[in-house]
């Protein structure tokens, strides 16, 4: 399996992004990707809902992380869904956010789309006060805003 992943340095510390089946990561590894996910998605943004699903565990899907220090600050979450590609479970740790990070992750992450599944598009589900940073990534909204556990969320797809 792929645990390697692009360095990209910064001038204070060096992050990495490792690319991986949920199977070929160790147990703290994985417990560390649910709790940076649980601590944002359930805790923080108080919505209680099944943040561990089976689409995790399935061998198709790849979990992007953003290690500093061996420390897990971010991650995402890619798979393939009949003719496109999901990227999804985009989280920054708190003491992490405002750095670049989250743009960071989410052009690793099309790159590695990119390499893996050339020419097929790429949709998300933004939460709508996250709209705008998509956009400048280069998303545009393609459908109707929707309530998902409370939070309003709009489908978005990288325009091509």
């Amino acid at each position: 399996g792929n645990r390697g992943g692009e360095e990209l340095s910064s001038p204070l510390m060096t992050t990495y992004f490792a690319v991986s089946h949920l199977g070929h990561l160790s147990a703290r590894e994985v417990h560390d990707l649910y709790k940076l996910r649980t601590d944002i998605f359930v805790v923080e943004q108080k919505c209680p809902y099944e943040e561990l699903e089976d689409r995790d565990a399935d061998p198709a899907t790849l979990h992007i992380r953003a290690l500093e220090n061996q420390q897990l600050v971010g991650c995402a979450r890619v798979y393939r869904d009949g003719d496109s590609v999901h990227l999804g479970r985009i989280a920054v740790r708190k003491d992490h956010r405002g750095t670049g990070l989250g743009a960071t992750i989410v052009r690793e992450s099309l790159a590695m789309i990119d390499g893996q599944f050339p020419g097929l598009p790429v949709r998300l589900d933004a939460q709508v006060v996250s709209q705008g940073f998509y956009e400048k990534l280069g998303f545009t909204v393609s459908g109707e805003e929707y309530d998902w556990d409370g939070v309003t969320h709009v489908p978005m797809t990288l325009s091509a």
